[in-house]
């Protein structure tokens, strides 16, 4: 009796949730009200829901296809493991929706607006999106595969880990994008929008359909290494900041260089009568905060940045200064990142005595064009090292070597230094020590606000010679002895602190 009681309840449930499926399918109709709801195991077919509202509900587990969702509203709404076939949601509003193992199958997004939404391991198999404004949207691990964006506006998305196969970005307005590890299938991109993007490889490049204003460009008419060809084309058409951002993005020189270069064409901007261009600065500050988050951002690029920023405010007065608000941002969070990374450096030295002794070995994965240790010599004689000069004893090949003598101050200091560049040893960069700037009455208060926040060193020693270091970097012999610091900071791999026994020769 018992069981047959236990096998009455389960057909019970089931033709519970029958009818309560069949309540819900009945509800998908035309200008229905559907927000805030849970759909889950629902299968509807050759439904209309035109201008239905479907705010904040969470679909899960549900099969549609051939359903008319146009100028239906999807604000907010959450799709889990869903499908999508054959459905039309021309001009509907997929703002701020998150979306996991989610496909849509020939479904039409003509018209519509998606923005500021996320798309998580989910597929798009032939799908029109034409006509549509997709911006500000992260997509990670999907695939596009035959899909149309012909005259559609893709501005500010995040892909990572995406596959593009047959899939084209010429036959749109698309720009000021960051890719990560994608993947592109005879597809195409406008050649004069790659400089508005962040994150394509070589390898992208050669995989990559381009087109030059409506023309596709032939194999046979680039040379072998695409991304200075690229750069040239910009330079001699005076695109200065797609210049700077191509060659920061391709290696295209040292990133130092590259930066400084974006910074300028920023300021060329501020001292002319052209108005900053918004979407620019707001895609060069996405560009920073991928560099800080990945320890790329060099300190002295942080430093020159926040110079700039500063004199595009004083030169432009009140107007255009909103502009610059997410770069100033982008910039002061680096600077904060980067003072964490030095205190938790700095900390093992901070109980030893300044002038405590130790053997200290620099290690370079291969030999440096450059004597290291003459140019600690120099460092030391011109009076940027505060201690005595770091005795030289040995060098070993191999992984290259440079074994040192040096007081607790002294290392403290090489550091400072060699870190100006980018994050080397353990991943650091050193703050930025000049504050006078930073009180400008050109600033909105948000900014000043910001701006003029204390900085916590975790030693007065540390902005003191970050100073000394600056005003070296900016004078004559500036270019050198940045240059110098690069020759050393890409080989450097560790620094290793032994005992404080001098090591035998």
């Amino acid at each position: 009796m018992a069981d047959k009681d236990s096998n009455d309840g389960g057909t019970s449930d089931r033709a519970l949730l029958t009818a309560g499926a069949a309540s819900l399918a009945a509800r998908f109709i035309d200008r229905a009200d559907l927000t805030v709801l849970t759909l889950a195991d629902l299968v509807i077919a050759d439904a209309s829901v035109q201008q239905a509202l479907f705010s904040e509900t969470l679909f899960r587990n549900c099969t549609f296809t051939r359903c008319n969702f146009r100028r239906a509203d999807f604000e907010g709404a959450v799709f889990e493991s869903c499908t999508f076939d054959d459905c039309d949601f021309s001009i509907a509003d997929l703002r701020s929706v998150e979306a996991a193992h989610t496909r849509f199958i020939q479904c039409k997004f003509d018209e519509g607006s998606t923005r500021s939404s996320r798309f998580s391991q989910c597929e798009f198999d032939r799908c029109r999106i034409e006509l549509h404004n997709f911006e500000e949207n992260r997509i990670v691990d999907s695939i596009f595969s035959k899909c149309s964006f012909e005259r559609s506006t893709i501005l500010h998305c995040e892909f990572s880990h995406t596959t593009f196969q047959e899939t084209d970005l010429a036959d749109c307005t698309s720009q000021f994008h960051l890719f990560k590890e994608c993947i592109f299938v005879r597809s195409r991109i406008n050649a004069e929008a790659v400089g508005l993007t962040f994150g394509l490889t070589d390898q992208n490049l050669h995989d990559l359909g381009l087109v030059w204003r409506g023309t596709n460009v032939e194999r046979q008419d680039a040379g072998p290494d695409l991304a200075v060809d690229l750069l040239t084309t910009y330079v001699a058409r005076n695109w200065l900041f797609a210049a700077g951002i191509l060659k920061l993005n391709f290696g295209i020189g040292h990133r130092v260089d590259a930066l400084a270069d974006i910074f300028s064409a920023l300021e060329t901007t501020a001292n002319s009568a052209r108005p900053i261009k918004t979407d620019e600065v707001r895609f060069f500050a996405a560009v920073i905060e991928q560099l800080s988050a990945q320890a790329q951002m060099p300190f002295i690029s942080i430093a020159r940045g926040l110079d700039v920023v500063l004199a595009c405010a004083e030169l432009r007065g009140e107007k255009d200064v909103a502009a610059l608000k997410p770069l100033y941002h982008a910039l002061k969070d680096a600077e904060l990142a980067e003072l964490g990374a030095v205190e938790r450096a700095v900390a093992p030295l901070e109980p030893m005595k300044h002038d405590s002794q130790l053997s200290v070995s620099f290690v370079f994965r291969e030999e440096p064009p450059l004597s290291f240790h003459n140019w600690l010599a120099n460092l030391h004689s011109d009076g940027l090292l505060a201690g005595p000069a770091p005795r030289f004893l040995r060098a070993v090949q191999g992984s290259y070597i440079e074994f040192f003598y040096i007081t607790v101050g002294v290392l403290g200091s090489v550091l400072i230094c060699l870190n100006l560049i980018e994050r080397i040893v353990d991943r650091l960069v050193f703050i930025r020590a000049r504050g006078q700037i930073l009180i400008s009455e050109k600033l909105p208060p948000a900014i000043r606000k910001r701006a003029l926040q204390p900085i916590a060193a975790p030693s007065p020693t540390i902005p003191r010679e970050l100073r000394a270091y600056l005003d070296l970097a900016a004078s004559a012999k500036g270019a050198e002895f940045v240059s110098n610091i690069q020759e050393f900071a890409q080989r450097l791999t560790k620094i290793e602190v032994g005992s404080d026994v001098e090591p035998a020769s």
